[in-house]
């Protein structure tokens, strides 16, 4: 009995009461979250998954100094600073003051570095913000570019449909609108890797690709200097549903590329690329220029040039030196031209001399009766007085066309720019987004190599066209 009792328990040396089961079971979803939120803690600390941290304004202010240093070693540790915060503040940070830097390496870095955090939803928030801002103040300059194509490359579903309302009221604004489009298109092909192949697709794929002819154009040039297969795995489905001097284009580089006569024949390119993709690789991917083989399947040709746009314009010199059988042979070549033009393109004329006179308002379609018209409008012109060469053109790049013929003598004299070199110059820069072809012929303007010569086949070649001379 003592041995007994020495063994029973006194009420304060017992162990703690458990709670019961009632308690437990009330209790396990909460144990259990609790368990999970501990876990998930401890996972994201070893693997370094925790919540992205804020730059300090010390660190920034380093940032900052780092950048603008003349030692590109203290400016490429700057840019690396940055990578590893996906944050507003960082992302602002390398928009403003990277993307904007007088260093290209920064510049680039920063681009870089951008395009390492577009699955981050707040970076991006930045950038659209910032994409945004400067289409409304009109302007479209690298940083904006650059922008643009970090956006492109991200998979976000929100961050893809505000980057589609932004392109979408580029395309519509014009102008500045116009200029980011081709720019974007153009940085991406001189970056030139497999994710700026996918961002030239994803804008291929826009709406604005069949409503401006400029990005579209800009789109498969891009994607024919980057010696990528993916590249051509790109153009082939533009090839099938382009027209006009876009599906020259392509046409030509896949010529030049395989040396194949397939013209723009987009199931034969297929069936070639099919059997002879794995053969390519990057340093097979560098064709020249090749036109000859495609004019054979030009459906109409002035002076020997193939026309292959859908919206055309003819410019017709009329001024005094071109007079008697100079301008009788130039109205039975554009006769020619007009008559054979397909029903699907639209076309105008317009003949200059010291002012200029559009036969229509608007491009008029290929129809039999338009036809007519044009050519009686081309036979009542006569050659008198001076060459108004600029305002010519110009007059025809206000209309909304591919591919521009300009036939003249030479010598432009008066009008709004006169000097040669000065028309090139300007007509290049306001056909920088536009993308027109401008084709050039020359009437009897004195040896090959001569001033004015000279001028039309460097006005052609700056302006994606080619150069024909006519006569002497």
């Amino acid at each position: 009995m003592n041995c007994l009792r020495s063994r029973v328990c006194t009420p304060d040396q017992r162990s703690p009461r458990l709670p019961n089961r009632r308690w437990l079971c009330g209790a396990l979803p909460q144990l259990c979250a609790i368990g999970w939120l501990a876990i998930s803690l401890l996972y994201a600390r070893s693997t370094g998954a925790a919540e992205p941290q804020e730059p300090s304004r010390a660190v920034l202010r380093t940032v900052l100094r780092q950048m603008a240093s003349s030692k590109p070693e203290r400016r490429e540790e700057a840019v690396a600073k940055l990578e590893q915060y996906k944050t507003a503040p960082a992302a602002r940070m390398l928009v403003e003051r990277g993307l904007t830097s007088p260093f290209e390496d920064v510049r680039h870095g920063s681009y870089r570095t951008l395009l390492a955090d577009t699955e981050s939803e707040e970076v991006c928030d930045v950038l659209i913000d910032h994409a945004q801002k400067a289409l409304r103040k009109g302007t479209a300059d690298w940083s904006t570019c650059g922008i643009v194509a970090v956006l492109l490359d991200s998979k976000l579903e929100p961050v893809e449909e505000a980057v589609n309302e932004l392109l979408d009221k580029a395309a519509r604004q014009g102008g500045v609108g116009w200029e980011l489009l081709v720019n974007v298109a153009d940085e991406l092909g001189m970056e030139g890797d497999d994710r700026c192949v996918k961002s030239l697709v994803k804008l291929s794929e826009q709406p604005l690709f069949d409503g401006f002819f400029g990005a579209r154009r800009a789109i498969v040039q891009a994607l024919t200097r980057i010696e990528r297969p993916e590249a051509i795995d790109a153009l082939l489905p533009i090839l099938r549903r382009a027209k006009g001097e876009v599906r020259l284009d392509i046409g030509r580089y896949l010529t030049a590329l395989s040396g194949k006569q397939h013209g723009v024949d987009a199931a034969r390119w297929e069936s070639w690329w099919k059997d002879n993709r794995d053969k390519f690789t990057s340093r097979a991917l560098r064709p020249a220029p090749v036109y000859g083989p495609l004019y054979a399947a030009a459906p109409s040709r002035y002076y020997g040039l193939p026309i292959y746009g859908q919206r055309v314009v003819f410019v017709l010199d009329t001024s005094g030196s071109m007079s008697g059988l100079r301008l009788a042979a130039a109205q039975a070549e554009l006769l020619q031209a007009i008559a054979s033009l397909p029903a699907d393109v639209s076309f105008n004329v317009l003949s200059f001399n010291q002012g200029v006179f559009p036969w229509r308002a608007q491009l008029a379609p290929a129809s039999p009766a338009n036809k007519a018209e044009a050519a009686a409008f081309v036979m009542a012109q006569h050659a008198l007085g001076a060459t108004w060469s600029y305002d010519a053109l110009d007059a025809a790049l206000s209309f909304d066309v591919e591919s521009i013929y300009f036939l003249t003598d030479g010598e432009p004299c008066g009008g709004t720019i006169s000097n040669p070199v000065a028309i090139i110059g300007a007509l290049t820069q306001q056909n920088h987004a536009r993308r027109v072809t401008i084709n050039c012929i020359g009437v009897d303007v004195g040896p090959a190599g001569g001033v004015f010569d000279a001028f039309l086949r460097t006005l052609s070649l700056s302006n994606y066209g080619d150069y024909r001379r006519a006569g002497g």
